[in-house]
């Protein structure tokens, strides 16, 4: 059965397995990486880049705060995880 419709990653360029899961990124993610190409991201692209919002105790220059609760980190700026399907 062919599938007539596959997401890519915005960071990698790569389709997102059907079993895998899709990450949607906020703004914070688009201002750290210009060249992205979307707003979904692969597992392994959304949860495998580490970075955080701060440096040397204070919020980077350019910083877009989180919309969700706990530290302002890579993982705090993934707006929703979900199925490719």
């Amino acid at each position: 059965m062919s599938v007539p419709f596959r997401i890519r990653c915005c960071l990698c360029a790569r389709n997102i397995p059907l079993a895998g899961d899709a990450h949607l990124l906020d703004a914070a993610w688009q201002r750290r990486y210009p060249a992205m190409t979307g707003t979904i991201a692969c597992g392994p692209c959304a949860t495998g880049t580490h970075w955080t919002c701060t440096r040397h105790g204070r919020f980077v220059d350019g910083h877009i705060p989180s919309p969700n609760e706990g530290p302002d980190t890579d993982a705090s700026h993934i707006l929703r995880s979900g199925t490719h399907r």
